[in-house]
């Protein structure tokens, strides 16, 4: 069984390889939420507890929807410094005859310690982009909702595949 080489990051999922079988979807560059709705908060602390939801569009696992939890903790009791990521849950994962399936995923990612926990919209993306810089199937990653009860994140790969990924707080 072949998995696909996820890399479940705080608030930021990317399917780091081009899946078979995969093409069409497009690119979107939604912005912010407009409306009558207040702005969001001018930083938002990622410490806590999220439950995480990630679909695709334009891939063999359109219609799959991976979800959990992931519990970003203080670094030494620091709420200003992320420690480490549980994540529990599903993933995405395709096996050796290229079916698409939901894969469970029991994991603590340090990867990410010693980072500051409490940022605005603009240092989010920068991370993100920062995290995700190593895999060469990333266009782009875009934060299209960002405040304390939510973080939505969409990420572009080069082989049209679209991925989104929704963070809730508890």
């Amino acid at each position: 069984m072949k998995l696909l080489n996820i890399t479940k990051i705080v608030g930021i999922s990317a399917i780091a390889v081009a899946m078979v079988g995969c093409g069409g979807g497009t690119s979107s560059s939604d912005g912010d939420s407009g409306g009558n709705t207040p702005a969001p908060p001018t930083t938002v602390n990622v410490i806590g507890t999220w439950d995480y939801s990630i679909a695709t569009q334009g891939s063999i696992c359109d219609g799959m929807v991976a979800q959990g939890i992931e519990i970003v903790e203080p670094y030494n009791g620091d709420n200003s410094i992320i420690g480490d990521i549980i994540i529990q849950g599903t993933n995405f994962a395709i096996d050796s005859s290229g079916n698409c399936f939901l894969d469970s995923i029991d994991k603590v990612d340090s990867s990410a310690s010693g980072h500051i926990s409490n940022m605005t919209k603009t240092e989010f993306e920068q991370f993100g982009k920062e995290r995700l810089s190593g895999i060469g199937t990333i266009e782009s990653f875009e934060v299209i909702n960002y405040n304390n009860a939510i973080i939505s994140t969409q990420i572009n790969l080069v082989n049209n595949v679209i991925m989104t990924e929704d963070l809730t707080r508890q």
